[in-house]
């Protein structure tokens, strides 16, 4: 930041700051998650129940995120109505 300021006095810190943002979050197109999910529906006449297990797999995370696998369940009802 020092150089830039050196390099170029009729820049204001902000818009030096606002450059080097811009510059590191120009990030190319990479890999960050592998989700696999496995819902099951099944319907008894009208009612409808729906059950799923899934699994999240981080990958090329930063260093404040945790790569820990993440596993959830998701559980629900539905009734179907016809017009």
């Amino acid at each position: 930041m020092f150089r830039q300021i050196y390099n170029n006095p009729e820049l204001t810190v902000k818009e030096i700051l606002d450059g080097i943002l811009e510059e590191s979050a120009e990030d190319n197109f990479k890999l960050t998650t592998i989700a696999f999910g496995l819902p099951v529906y099944y319907m008894i006449k009208n009612f409808g129940i729906n059950i799923g297990l899934y699994v999240l797999i981080p990958v090329n995370q930063p260093d404040y995120i945790s790569e820990k696998t993440l596993f959830y369940f998701s559980a629900g009802i539905s009734y179907n109505i016809e017009w």
